[in-house]
């Protein structure tokens, strides 16, 4: 499609998001097109919009340009932001085989390109100093296919759930954080409320349920208190080399106890 094709269709949509005050502006977002420049969008997207009378808030996912092998460093984020002067803010969709634990965790597994939290703090940090807005994402996965390498990564649940959200609240510190997910089989990115053709048939409302944890300390800025001991159970559906175990739970709970969790012959406290 032509960027004025895209232009005016979006301005026709855009035209029915309802504001809700003069300061406030529809998300226009993308999943890629760096590969096109900055004057196309510049010239094909936004500044017709403007002429619309259309004012957005464009944070598209442009990425460095080799994402599978390029360092998701500060330096190399920067490069990308003034590539794209067109962008008032980005974001990324999910760095490629990368685990949301740091390089020195064990918990990161041998099989890796990159740390997604670290990649994602160089991100916040490039951002900030250019004075640009930041926008987080979190993903509800257990594990996934990296297709760049062809690759199982392990995510481990709740334990990478946390390290994840910890990074999002403490360190990157966004304004605004997207839940990416999709139905994709082999990357397993999946927070259904109810069962879906997904290859495993199963109901994810465990992720509903702690996420309600997590986003509240987001929004609220204070660790949220327990009212009620909850446990949850993340399980590998699939036989996969990389899961060295296949059963994961996390606890939140009211005060510090041990926990004890049967799942068929094993156990776990």
């Amino acid at each position: 499609m032509e960027a004025s094709q895209s232009s005016a269709r979006l301005a026709a949509a855009l035209r029915w998001v309802p504001r809700a005050g003069p300061r406030r502006k529809p998300v226009l977002s993308t999943f890629g097109g760096g590969g096109l420049g900055n004057a196309w969008w510049q010239d094909g997207v936004i500044a017709p919009l403007a002429q619309a009378a259309i004012q957005v808030a464009f944070i598209p996912n442009f990425e460095r340009p080799n994402e599978n092998a390029d360092e998701p460093s500060q330096a190399n984020w920067v490069s990308v932001i003034n590539s794209f002067p067109v962008a008032n803010e980005l974001f990324n969709f999910r760095l490629p085989g990368s685990p949301p634990f740091y390089k020195n965790d064990p918990n990161i597994g041998p099989r890796y390109i990159f740390s997604a939290l670290e990649g994602e703090e160089n991100l916040a940090l490039a951002l900030r100093a250019n004075d640009k807005f930041f926008m987080g994402t979190w993903s509800p996965t257990l594990n996934y296919r990296c297709h760049a390498y062809n690759g199982y990564i392990e995510t481990q649940g709740g334990r990478g759930m946390e390290s994840w959200w910890k990074s999002i609240i403490q360190i990157q510190k966004p304004k605004l954080v997207e839940v990416v997910t999709w139905n994709d089989n082999t990357e397993a990115h999946v927070m259904p409320a109810r069962a879906v053709p997904t290859g495993d048939d199963a109901v994810h409302l465990g992720y509903y349920e702690l996420l309600k944890y997590y986003l509240s300390w987001y929004k609220r800025g204070v660790q949220p208190s327990i009212a009620k001991d909850a446990v949850f159970i993340f399980i590998v559906l699939r036989s996969l080399q990389m899961a060295a175990d296949p059963s994961l739970a996390v606890a939140i709970q009211t005060s510090i106890h041990a926990t004890t969790v049967v799942c068929s012959e094993r156990s776990r406290t």
